[in-house]
């Protein structure tokens, strides 16, 4: 969903569940949005993926929008233990978020 659908979404009223996907190795939080049962990715103008660079940064945001909920979505990629990749459905951790 283009960050342009999901303000105008958002800023109607219009209540979308949120993500904020955080991956083991860093790189912020990316936005995504259950649209019709499908969880997509939020994106810029540019086509990548719309990132926060905190969970405050987030909070902040998505309340200006009239947000008020979020499931922040942990992945672990690898076993820290063998270094071997998690098998599919394993290694996440969800979060229910209330700002």
């Amino acid at each position: 969903m283009q960050l342009s659908q999901f303000l105008n979404w958002a800023d109607h009223g219009g209540h979308p569940p949120c993500y904020l996907m955080r991956c083991a190795e860093g790189l912020g939080y990316a936005l995504e949005v259950e649209v019709h049962h499908h969880i997509e990715p939020v994106i810029d103008k540019k086509g990548t993926p719309y990132r926060f660079d905190s969970l405050d940064q987030a909070e902040h945001f998505l309340k200006k929008h009239g947000i008020h909920k979020a499931e922040l979505i942990l992945s672990l990629p690898y076993d820290e233990m063998v270094g071997e990749a998690i098998q599919q459905g394993e290694g996440q951790q969800t979060i229910p978020l209330q700002f």
